[in-house]
């Protein structure tokens, strides 16, 4: 069990489980009941979305320590996608 606490992987995993229960709460009637507007909760679920796919990419799957290019690529590809749902769905 120790390892379990030494381990770095572990606080990642821990604000992963965070946003994601995040993400459940806005995404179900207690955020309408909050005087969150869907559009705000919307917007909110996807870029939460995103930042889990960050923090597993660089985190899990070893970007952290890739070569610049690859890192650059991937930082960039996150923020392409996240102007383009918020923006798609702020027009639809």
């Amino acid at each position: 069990m120790e390892w379990l606490i030494r381990s770095k992987a572990t606080p990642i995993w821990a604000l992963l489980f965070a946003a994601t229960c995040m993400s459940w709460a806005l995404g179900t009637c207690r955020a309408a009941r909050s005087g969150v507007s869907l559009e705000l909760a919307s917007i909110a679920v996807m870029l939460i979305a995103m930042i889990k796919i960050r923090f597993v990419l660089i985190h899990f799957m070893e970007l952290k320590h890739a070569p610049w290019i690859w890192r650059g690529l991937f930082e960039a590809w996150v923020a392409c996608v996240s102007i383009a749902l918020v923006t798609t769905y702020l027009l639809i």
